[in-house]
Protein backbone atom coordinates (compact mmCIF):
# COMPACT_ATOMS: atom_id res chain seq x y z
CA UNK A 1 0.00 0.00 0.00
CA UNK A 2 0.99 3.55 -0.63
CA UNK A 3 0.37 7.09 0.76
CA UNK A 4 -1.76 8.09 -2.15
CA UNK A 5 -5.31 9.24 -1.39
CA UNK A 6 -5.89 10.47 2.28
CA UNK A 7 -9.53 10.94 3.81
CA UNK A 8 -9.40 14.38 5.61
CA UNK A 9 -13.35 14.18 6.97
CA UNK A 10 -16.52 12.71 6.78
CA UNK A 11 -17.47 15.08 3.46
CA UNK A 12 -13.82 14.08 1.45
CA UNK A 13 -14.42 11.75 -1.73
CA UNK A 14 -17.61 10.20 -2.52
CA UNK A 15 -20.35 9.66 0.79
CA UNK A 16 -21.15 6.08 1.92
CA UNK A 17 -24.35 4.32 1.77
CA UNK A 18 -24.77 4.18 5.50
CA UNK A 19 -23.81 8.08 5.64
CA UNK A 20 -26.43 8.50 2.74
CA UNK A 21 -29.36 6.68 5.16
CA UNK A 22 -28.35 8.81 7.83
CA UNK A 23 -29.48 12.02 5.76
CA UNK A 24 -32.68 10.16 4.88
CA UNK A 25 -33.60 9.35 7.97
CA UNK A 26 -33.27 12.73 9.92
CA UNK A 27 -34.83 15.00 7.35
CA UNK A 28 -37.48 12.27 6.98
CA UNK A 29 -38.03 12.37 10.39
CA UNK A 30 -37.68 16.25 10.61
CA UNK A 31 -40.39 16.05 7.94
CA UNK A 32 -42.93 13.58 9.53
CA UNK A 33 -42.28 15.30 12.45
CA UNK A 34 -43.52 18.84 11.01
CA UNK A 35 -45.50 18.08 8.28
CA UNK A 36 -47.93 15.31 10.48
CA UNK A 37 -47.10 15.10 13.67
CA UNK A 38 -47.33 18.88 14.62
CA UNK A 39 -50.74 19.80 13.40
CA UNK A 40 -51.73 17.03 15.49
CA UNK A 41 -50.89 18.11 19.25
CA UNK A 42 -52.66 21.63 19.39
CA UNK A 43 -51.85 22.37 23.00
CA UNK A 44 -48.77 20.59 22.65
CA UNK A 45 -47.49 22.30 19.77
CA UNK A 46 -45.06 25.07 21.67
CA UNK A 47 -43.46 22.23 23.88
CA UNK A 48 -43.18 19.90 20.82
CA UNK A 49 -41.20 23.05 18.88
CA UNK A 50 -39.37 23.31 21.61
CA UNK A 51 -37.94 20.28 22.50
CA UNK A 52 -37.96 18.35 19.13
CA UNK A 53 -36.55 21.49 17.74
CA UNK A 54 -33.73 22.12 19.86
CA UNK A 55 -33.12 18.56 19.85
CA UNK A 56 -32.67 18.27 16.20
CA UNK A 57 -30.39 21.49 16.13
CA UNK A 58 -28.35 19.51 18.34
CA UNK A 59 -28.27 16.30 16.38
CA UNK A 60 -27.33 18.66 13.24
CA UNK A 61 -24.35 20.61 14.77
CA UNK A 62 -22.79 17.26 16.22
CA UNK A 63 -22.98 15.37 13.63
CA UNK A 64 -21.63 18.38 11.45
CA UNK A 65 -18.08 18.54 14.08
CA UNK A 66 -17.91 14.98 14.32
CA UNK A 67 -18.03 14.68 10.16
CA UNK A 68 -16.01 18.00 9.57
CA UNK A 69 -12.81 17.28 12.52
CA UNK A 70 -10.19 16.08 10.63
CA UNK A 71 -8.76 13.41 13.18
CA UNK A 72 -5.45 12.64 12.06
CA UNK A 73 -2.63 12.33 13.82
CA UNK A 74 -1.01 15.65 14.17
CA UNK A 75 2.47 14.65 14.18
CA UNK A 76 1.94 13.02 11.00
CA UNK A 77 0.41 16.27 9.92
CA UNK A 78 3.64 18.50 10.97
CA UNK A 79 6.04 16.03 9.67
CA UNK A 80 4.46 16.37 6.03
CA UNK A 81 4.01 19.86 6.44
CA UNK A 82 7.82 20.53 7.12
CA UNK A 83 8.58 18.41 4.39
CA UNK A 84 7.40 21.00 2.38
CA UNK A 85 8.67 24.25 3.90
CA UNK A 86 5.58 24.48 6.13
CA UNK A 87 6.54 24.88 9.83
CA UNK A 88 9.24 22.57 11.84
CA UNK A 89 9.13 19.01 13.46
CA UNK A 90 11.64 16.98 15.75
CA UNK A 91 11.03 13.06 16.15
CA UNK A 92 12.77 13.02 19.19
CA UNK A 93 11.25 10.65 21.69
CA UNK A 94 8.69 9.44 18.82
CA UNK A 95 8.40 5.51 18.70
CA UNK A 96 6.51 4.88 16.10
CA UNK A 97 6.65 5.21 12.72
CA UNK A 98 3.78 3.94 9.89
CA UNK A 99 4.99 3.19 6.48
CA UNK A 100 1.92 3.78 4.54
CA UNK A 101 1.54 7.65 6.05
CA UNK A 102 5.63 7.45 5.73
CA UNK A 103 5.55 9.76 8.82
CA UNK A 104 6.24 9.13 12.68
CA UNK A 105 3.14 8.95 14.77
CA UNK A 106 2.10 9.17 18.39
CA UNK A 107 2.25 5.69 20.51
CA UNK A 108 -1.69 5.45 20.66
CA UNK A 109 -2.30 6.01 16.83
CA UNK A 110 -3.68 3.28 14.71
CA UNK A 111 -3.81 3.40 10.85
CA UNK A 112 -7.26 3.19 9.55
CA UNK A 113 -7.38 1.53 5.79
CA UNK A 114 -10.38 2.80 4.79
CA UNK A 115 -9.37 6.52 5.41
CA UNK A 116 -5.45 5.80 4.61
CA UNK A 117 -4.15 8.03 7.58
CA UNK A 118 -3.18 7.18 11.22
CA UNK A 119 -5.59 8.68 13.93
CA UNK A 120 -4.36 9.22 17.30
CA UNK A 121 -6.35 7.89 20.03
CA UNK A 122 -8.33 5.85 17.46
CA UNK A 123 -12.00 4.80 18.25
CA UNK A 124 -13.68 3.43 15.56
CA UNK A 125 -14.20 4.29 12.10
CA UNK A 126 -17.82 5.56 11.76
CA UNK A 127 -20.03 4.94 8.23
CA UNK A 128 -23.02 7.02 9.45
CA UNK A 129 -21.03 10.41 9.59
CA UNK A 130 -17.97 8.86 6.73
CA UNK A 131 -15.33 9.48 9.38
CA UNK A 132 -12.55 8.27 11.80
CA UNK A 133 -13.64 8.73 15.55
CA UNK A 134 -10.27 9.49 17.47
CA UNK A 135 -9.15 12.02 20.03
CA UNK A 136 -10.08 14.84 18.18
CA UNK A 137 -13.70 14.34 17.55
CA UNK A 138 -14.38 11.40 20.27
CA UNK A 139 -16.28 14.07 22.63
CA UNK A 140 -18.13 15.65 19.99
CA UNK A 141 -19.21 12.07 18.73
CA UNK A 142 -20.57 11.10 22.62
CA UNK A 143 -22.37 14.49 22.37
CA UNK A 144 -23.92 13.54 18.45
CA UNK A 145 -25.24 10.12 20.35
CA UNK A 146 -27.23 11.56 23.10
CA UNK A 147 -28.74 14.44 21.02
CA UNK A 148 -29.93 11.52 19.02
CA UNK A 149 -31.40 9.50 21.52
CA UNK A 150 -32.99 12.74 23.23
CA UNK A 151 -34.67 13.29 19.53
CA UNK A 152 -35.83 9.71 19.05
CA UNK A 153 -37.50 9.86 22.52
CA UNK A 154 -39.22 13.20 21.67
CA UNK A 155 -40.08 11.91 18.08
CA UNK A 156 -41.92 8.75 19.78
CA UNK A 157 -43.19 10.31 22.46
CA UNK A 158 -45.27 13.01 20.25
CA UNK A 159 -45.97 10.11 17.88
CA UNK A 160 -47.48 8.37 20.00
CA UNK A 161 -49.87 11.12 21.23
CA UNK A 162 -50.89 12.36 18.10
CA UNK A 163 -51.88 8.55 17.22
CA UNK A 164 -53.93 7.82 21.01
CA UNK A 165 -56.63 10.06 20.54
CA UNK A 166 -55.17 12.98 22.62
CA UNK A 167 -55.67 15.38 19.00
CA UNK A 168 -57.22 18.45 18.23
CA UNK A 169 -58.63 15.80 14.89
CA UNK A 170 -57.37 12.38 14.12
CA UNK A 171 -57.28 12.98 10.66
CA UNK A 172 -57.53 10.08 8.05
CA UNK A 173 -56.18 6.33 8.17
CA UNK A 174 -53.36 6.86 6.04
CA UNK A 175 -52.09 9.45 7.99
CA UNK A 176 -52.14 7.66 11.30
CA UNK A 177 -50.71 4.74 9.53
CA UNK A 178 -47.52 6.52 8.13
CA UNK A 179 -46.99 8.59 11.76
CA UNK A 180 -46.85 4.88 13.69
CA UNK A 181 -44.70 3.15 11.54
CA UNK A 182 -42.64 6.55 11.72
CA UNK A 183 -42.87 6.19 14.94
CA UNK A 184 -42.16 2.84 15.48
CA UNK A 185 -38.99 3.25 13.30
CA UNK A 186 -37.83 5.85 15.48
CA UNK A 187 -38.27 3.93 18.80
CA UNK A 188 -36.55 0.58 17.29
CA UNK A 189 -33.96 3.38 16.31
CA UNK A 190 -33.44 4.86 19.75
CA UNK A 191 -33.54 1.47 21.59
CA UNK A 192 -29.78 0.71 19.23
CA UNK A 193 -28.71 4.19 19.85
CA UNK A 194 -29.51 3.90 23.74
CA UNK A 195 -27.47 0.53 23.68
CA UNK A 196 -24.62 2.72 21.74
CA UNK A 197 -25.00 5.53 24.54
CA UNK A 198 -24.46 3.51 27.29
CA UNK A 199 -21.73 1.40 25.97
CA UNK A 200 -19.91 4.37 25.43
CA UNK A 201 -20.25 5.82 29.02
CA UNK A 202 -19.07 2.30 30.17
CA UNK A 203 -16.21 2.48 27.96
CA UNK A 204 -15.08 6.18 29.36
CA UNK A 205 -15.92 5.53 32.87
CA UNK A 206 -13.45 2.20 32.20
CA UNK A 207 -10.84 5.24 30.23
CA UNK A 208 -10.56 3.01 27.49
CA UNK A 209 -11.72 3.43 23.49
CA UNK A 210 -14.03 0.97 21.23
CA UNK A 211 -10.88 -0.88 19.53
CA UNK A 212 -8.61 -1.14 22.97
CA UNK A 213 -12.20 -3.03 24.17
CA UNK A 214 -12.15 -5.38 20.97
CA UNK A 215 -8.51 -6.21 21.34
CA UNK A 216 -9.23 -6.66 25.33
CA UNK A 217 -12.22 -8.83 24.33
CA UNK A 218 -10.22 -11.06 22.10
CA UNK A 219 -7.52 -11.65 24.59
CA UNK A 220 -9.83 -12.72 27.10
CA UNK A 221 -11.35 -15.19 24.89
CA UNK A 222 -7.75 -16.58 24.00
CA UNK A 223 -7.45 -16.82 28.23
CA UNK A 224 -4.83 -14.32 27.50
CA UNK A 225 -3.74 -11.30 29.52
CA UNK A 226 -2.57 -8.22 27.58
CA UNK A 227 -0.64 -5.34 29.64
CA UNK A 228 -0.84 -1.69 28.58
CA UNK A 229 2.33 -1.73 27.37
CA UNK A 230 1.89 -4.66 24.96
CA UNK A 231 -1.39 -3.17 23.44
CA UNK A 232 0.69 -2.50 20.00
CA UNK A 233 1.94 -6.23 20.11
CA UNK A 234 -1.56 -7.43 20.10
CA UNK A 235 -2.18 -5.98 17.07
CA UNK A 236 0.35 -7.31 14.42
CA UNK A 237 1.36 -10.86 14.39
CA UNK A 238 4.83 -12.56 13.79
CA UNK A 239 6.87 -11.15 10.53
CA UNK A 240 6.89 -13.09 7.86
CA UNK A 241 8.59 -13.23 4.28
CA UNK A 242 5.92 -11.96 1.83
CA UNK A 243 3.80 -9.49 4.05
CA UNK A 244 1.27 -6.55 2.56
CA UNK A 245 2.73 -4.40 5.26
CA UNK A 246 5.95 -2.38 5.45
CA UNK A 247 6.80 -1.87 8.84
CA UNK A 248 9.22 0.83 9.93
CA UNK A 249 11.07 0.07 13.63
CA UNK A 250 13.55 2.70 15.28
CA UNK A 251 16.55 0.52 16.28
CA UNK A 252 17.92 2.16 19.55
CA UNK A 253 21.67 2.67 19.58
CA UNK A 254 22.46 2.31 15.90
CA UNK A 255 24.45 4.57 13.43
CA UNK A 256 22.21 7.94 12.70
CA UNK A 257 22.27 6.87 9.43
CA UNK A 258 21.10 3.17 9.82
CA UNK A 259 18.61 4.47 12.38
CA UNK A 260 15.74 3.26 10.80
CA UNK A 261 15.28 -0.44 9.42
CA UNK A 262 12.72 -2.01 7.47
CA UNK A 263 10.48 -5.42 7.38
CA UNK A 264 7.75 -6.81 5.86
CA UNK A 265 5.47 -8.11 8.12
CA UNK A 266 1.93 -9.91 7.26
CA UNK A 267 -0.59 -7.68 9.37
CA UNK A 268 -3.44 -9.37 10.57
CA UNK A 269 -5.48 -6.65 12.03
CA UNK A 270 -7.16 -4.25 9.62
CA UNK A 271 -6.09 -1.09 9.40
CA UNK A 272 -3.11 -1.38 11.50
CA UNK A 273 0.71 -0.39 9.94
CA UNK A 274 2.18 1.20 12.64
CA UNK A 275 4.70 -0.84 15.01
CA UNK A 276 7.63 -1.07 17.96
CA UNK A 277 11.30 -2.17 18.35
CA UNK A 278 10.06 -4.13 21.30
CA UNK A 279 7.21 -6.16 19.50
CA UNK A 280 9.51 -6.78 16.54
CA UNK A 281 11.90 -8.20 18.65
CA UNK A 282 9.96 -10.16 20.94
CA UNK A 283 7.96 -11.32 17.13
CA UNK A 284 11.86 -12.41 16.25
CA UNK A 285 12.36 -14.05 19.42
CA UNK A 286 9.25 -15.94 18.88
CA UNK A 287 9.70 -16.77 15.65
CA UNK A 288 13.47 -18.29 16.59
CA UNK A 289 12.21 -20.21 19.22
CA UNK A 290 10.14 -22.34 17.34
CA UNK A 291 7.60 -21.97 14.97
CA UNK A 292 4.43 -19.94 14.83
CA UNK A 293 4.75 -19.55 18.48
CA UNK A 294 4.35 -16.18 19.68
CA UNK A 295 6.09 -13.90 22.40
CA UNK A 296 4.78 -13.13 25.89
CA UNK A 297 1.76 -10.91 25.60
CA UNK A 298 1.52 -11.29 21.56
CA UNK A 299 -1.92 -11.72 20.03
CA UNK A 300 -2.39 -13.47 17.09
CA UNK A 301 -6.03 -11.81 15.83
CA UNK A 302 -7.55 -12.16 12.53
CA UNK A 303 -9.80 -9.96 10.24
CA UNK A 304 -13.31 -12.78 11.09
CA UNK A 305 -14.84 -11.36 14.29
CA UNK A 306 -14.32 -8.26 16.38
CA UNK A 307 -12.41 -5.46 14.10
CA UNK A 308 -15.95 -6.08 12.08
CA UNK A 309 -17.76 -4.50 15.08
CA UNK A 310 -16.07 -1.75 14.72
CA UNK A 311 -17.18 -0.91 10.81
CA UNK A 312 -20.81 -1.42 12.25
CA UNK A 313 -20.72 1.76 15.08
Amino acid sequence: MTAGYQRQNGFTRRPHKLQLLSYICILGELGVFFALIFPRLYRLRIPAVLLFGVSFILTFIFWLASACIDPTDESSIREKNARIGKGHFEDQGMRFYCDVCDTHVNDDSKHCRQCNRCVRGFDHHCKWINNCIGARNYKVFVALIIAVLAMQFTFVSFGLVSITGTVETKGDIAITALIAFSTLSAGIFGIMDLNLVLFHLYLIRRGKTTYEFILDRRAQSRNRVVPEESRRRSEQSEANEGGDDIITLRVPGAPEEQQIERRSVQSQITGNSCDSPESRANASTGRSGGGNQTSEGHLQLNRMTDVSFISLL
